[in-house]
């Protein structure tokens, strides 16, 4: 065969729609950006103003593709089952709750209302800016690689802008650093839970920073030293088993055998804690204050029980107003025991507590709980928490389906990573709503939820298999 024979074999014949589909556009930078910066101004700004953000940025999104008069695409009617979910949630909350506004308790339904639909605006928020990279990398797959490297870039950054902020109250005040957890948790606050999501994207994309994140090893490496820093300093054993469990199933531990695995770990928190009852002894005065100590009180301050009194209220809070809500909720009818009470519905706490430090705020009556799942019980009931289950298990199978992947190739291992990154915002979710209230935290988990959004994006595979090259499906 002559040269030119050689050359025109090795030539790329394109199909007809590859050369009806437009050039891929730049990368929006409005999508680069947003994550990073909202993360930033959850910190600064009242958890209002950002869902306000959330929600103008999705009104818009949403009013493009009614103007468009486009059906959805897959990665849409993907993020769609999702939010189904928490969207039926809000109908039964609402329908159980809506004679409350008449009876003056406005201000409490509207609350609950907001508390439900903030995570489905930064689920979709998430989803918006995933998305717009996607549509503007088109089928290139060397563009498609730089969009979603830039964009995973911009929540790794705004992770770390947080634990700069979050650090400098120890540069600034280095006498935190000899304080016990509990004085440094009241003096700078908490909710600094952008660092870990940064920790478990770095950790995800470990010996690969720049071609997974678009950085560079040397500051991806400054990033996971502040990050670590920070999550270690906020002293929050919520946080703590977030990222170790979240850095474990982005690792692979849930990839294969996930009931063995899920097992195993739990055994290992449970003697963990059995240790640590041994070392320090759950009444004493370092239990109540320490970090390890208030890991050692965790079966008391979970257990519900609202048989205490004084000071013991206060020590095991969680299990007491779990305890009042679960009382709450099996006095109702069954029509309540499967919908709920409904927005603006109030559990007695049988005393007048103090929960904030303003002597005056003594309550009796509380809308929300630590605990998420009760929260729901109350608010929807047996329905509300079993829509609540499937939304999560939704995730988790959308996340185990990509990282079980076999395609080979730079494409597949990002497929993969993506997968696992999916499972852990899922296991993490349904963590954290169990032992706080998860999802339903004014702003704390909007780095969780914006990425959960993102990565319900298309795939590149998946965007690409519809209309693939000819030569690429043969």
């Amino acid at each position: 065969m002559s040269d030119g024979q050689h050359a025109w074999a090795a030539r790329r014949h394109f199909s007809v729609g590859e050369l009806r589909e437009p050039p891929a556009a730049p990368l929006p930078r409005w999508a680069l950006l947003s994550p990073g910066l909202l993360l930033v101004m959850a910190m600064v700004l009242p958890a209002g103003a950002v869902s306000s953000l959330n929600g103008l940025l999705v009104a818009l999104a949403l009013a493009t593709v009614l103007g468009a008069g486009a059906r959805l695409d897959a990665a849409q009617r993907r993020l769609a089952s999702v939010l189904v979910p928490l969207l039926a949630m809000v109908g039964v909350g609402v329908g159980m709750g809506f004679d409350r506004i008449a009876e003056g308790q406005a201000y409490d339904f509207l609350k609950d209302g907001w508390y439900f639909a903030n995570p489905m605006l930064a689920l979709a928020a998430g989803f918006v800016f995933g998305h717009a990279l996607q549509a503007a990398a088109a089928r290139d797959p060397a563009h498609r690689a730089l969009a979603q490297a830039r964009g995973l870039r911009a929540f790794v950054l705004g992770g770390t802008a947080v634990a700069v902020l979050h650090l400098l109250w120890f540069a600034f005040n280095p006498q935190l650093l000899s304080w016990e957890a509990t004085e440094v948790r009241g003096a700078i606050g908490t909710g600094w839970w952008a660092p870990a999501l940064a920790v478990l994207l770095l950790a995800a994309h470990a010996g690969r920073p720049r071609a997974g994140l678009a950085l560079a090893p040397p500051l991806a490496a400054a990033a996971a030293l502040l990050c670590t820093a920070s999550v270690v300093l906020s002293f929050s054993r919520v946080l703590a088993l977030v990222t170790l469990l979240g850095v474990a199933v982005v690792l692979g531990a849930l990839v294969r055998h996930e009931g063995r695995r899920l097992l195993l770990l739990a055994l290992a928190g449970v003697l963990a804690i059995l240790a640590l009852r041994v070392v320090i002894d759950p009444e004493s005065r370092e239990a109540r204050t320490s970090f390890f100590g208030k890991f050692a009180r965790v079966p008391e301050e979970l257990w519900p029980s609202d048989r205490l009194h004084g000071q013991e209220v206060h020590d095991n809070w969680r299990g007491y107003e779990t305890a009042r809500a679960l009382r709450h909720w099996a006095a109702g009818h069954p029509g309540q025991w499967l919908l709920g009470d409904g927005f603006g519905a109030l559990v007695a706490l049988g005393r007048f507590q103090q929960l904030s430090p303003n002597p005056r705020e003594r309550m009796r009556f509380i809308p929300v709980f630590h605990n998420g799942y009760i929260y729901v019980l109350v608010k929807t009931g047996l329905v509300g928490l079993a829509l609540y289950g499937w939304m999560l298990w939704r995730l988790y199978r959308l996340g185990r389906a990509e990282a079980r992947c076999v395609e080979p190739g730079d494409a597949g291992e990002t497929r993969r990573r993506h997968g696992r990154l999916l499972q852990a915002m899922a296991v993490t979710l349904a963590l954290s709503t169990g032992v706080w209230s998860g999802v339903f935290a004014k702003a704390d988990l909007l780095a969780f939820l914006l990425l959960t959004g993102w990565l319900l994006a298309p795939s590149p595979p998946a965007a690409a298999g519809a209309g693939a090259p000819a030569e690429a499906q043969r």
